[in-house]
């Protein structure tokens, strides 16, 4: 009898932890916390003196809900400079629709920046620097199982310095002009991701 009632014991506490362990599971996954990753490609469009270019970025991060925090990390190629934006990420879903959503974002960060030498006679850049960018985009969402299709548009501020002796020939000291330029894109990407 007393063999009987510790195995009945024994099952029973057996019992509540696994129901105890399902209840856990649960209840993390309500909470919906997810890694996510996306991988964009698309142009850089500016007024016709300022030329156009190409841009590509890569974010990891996790969301919550309708809320999703990042970094990543692009390449962005402009008339006569070519950057890598190391960035922040944060975006909001302000809409959803069954498997998609309509969402917010802003991209922050600090670019590496270099020039694009297309003649010999051009003058060499020193102290060549990128310096903060900015990126505001609007985008849709389509979630396909554990894949991710992103179609995104809005405004990407880039702003880079730089010195250059304008009469290399010349033996004045002191003669480097500082020049810092801003550039403003409306940019569109299209890519996919994983979640």
């Amino acid at each position: 009898m007393k063999t009987k009632g510790v195995v009945l014991f024994t099952i029973v506490s057996f019992s509540c932890c696994q129901l105890f362990g399902q209840t856990d599971t649960l209840a993390l996954s309500k909470k919906r916390i997810h890694y996510f990753n996306s991988f964009l490609a698309g142009g850089l469009f500016g007024k016709s003196q300022q030329g156009s270019g190409v841009t590509l970025s890569m974010s990891h991060g996790v969301r919550f809900n309708r809320l999703a925090v990042g970094a990543g990390i692009g390449f962005d190629s402009y008339l006569d400079w070519q950057t890598i934006p190391v960035f922040g990420s944060i975006s909001f879903d302000f809409a959803k629709i069954k498997n998609s959503a309509l969402y917010v974002q802003l991209n922050a960060g600090y670019s590496k920046a270099w020039d694009i030498k297309k003649e010999d006679f051009e003058p060499e850049y020193d102290q060549l620097s990128g310096r903060g960018m900015a990126q505001s985009m609007l985008g849709y969402r389509i979630e396909l199982k554990q894949y991710a299709i992103y179609i995104a548009a809005g405004h990407k501020f880039q702003r880079i310095e730089y010195s250059y002796n304008p009469m290399p020939w010349s033996s004045v000291p002191g003669s480097n002009m500082f020049v810092e330029e801003d550039m403003n894109r409306f940019v569109v990407q299209l890519g996919f991701g994983f979640h």
